[in-house]
């Protein structure tokens, strides 16, 4: 467990570097807008986890990170325009004696060992799809950089699902809802067979190969 946060915090810091980088030979706002008015739409994009146990459905502005980060337990990792990350790591649930809060409650201490002069909201209970789940907000230092992770904890199935957001905290704000409703629209793989089959894809053959259309 603690090796992945250490990973994670390494690549926050690298995505950060990135952006500070990126932003100082950004457009001029005019040609920034001239450019938003041009763009099409964002259409819908399922990411599925490398394990074929989840996955989770963002617009398309969201890329496949998983080079970037480099997240050696990260079965699903994806950023958006070197601003916004997301991360998705399961384990099984039956290596954890003390139930989902008990690991949530974990997997914050472990968050906030490796961030200085963190400030640590309060837990949110809340349901992300059919699941329970826990929410945190921390807020803190890495290498000096700040920056803003929304850590959801959700029991599916035989398993414990992390789902860690995270962005410069200047940007928090912007992605607070884009990062809430990519974390609720988590699936295990039987509920995106399933949802699938109600849509009226009634046959084995073809709930699986909608389960196979990755995007990448």
């Amino acid at each position: 467990m603690k090796r992945s946060f250490l990973y994670l915090l390494l690549a926050i810091v690298l995505s950060l570097t990135i952006t500070a980088c990126q932003a100082s030979q950004s457009d001029k706002p005019e040609e920034r807008s001239a450019k938003e008015t041009t763009e099409p739409a964002a259409q819908e994009k399922i990411f599925k986890s490398s394990d074929e146990l989840f996955q989770l459905t963002a617009d398309d502005t969201w890329k496949n990170a998983a080079k970037t980060l480099d997240i050696e337990d990260a079965s699903i990792a994806i950023g958006k325009n070197d601003q916004a990350y997301i991360t998705l790591i399961s384990e099984y649930r039956y290596n954890f004696a003390d139930g989902l809060s008990g690991y949530h409650e974990m997997v914050v201490k472990n968050m906030q060992d490796h961030i200085d002069e963190d400030k640590t909201g309060e837990e949110e209970e809340l349901r992300l799809g059919d699941h329970d789940a826990f929410k945190t907000e921390i807020t803190g230092k890495v290498d000096g950089e700040e920056s803003t992770y929304v850590i959801y904890c959700v029991e599916i199935e035989d398993y414990y699902v992390q789902v860690i957001c995270w962005s410069g905290t200047d940007d928090q704000e912007k992605f607070a809802a884009e990062f809430d409703k990519i974390a609720r629209s988590l699936m295990s793989r039987s509920e995106a067979q399933e949802n699938s089959e109600e849509s009226g894809n009634t046959s084995d053959e073809s709930s699986e190969s909608s389960w196979d259309r990755t995007e990448e």
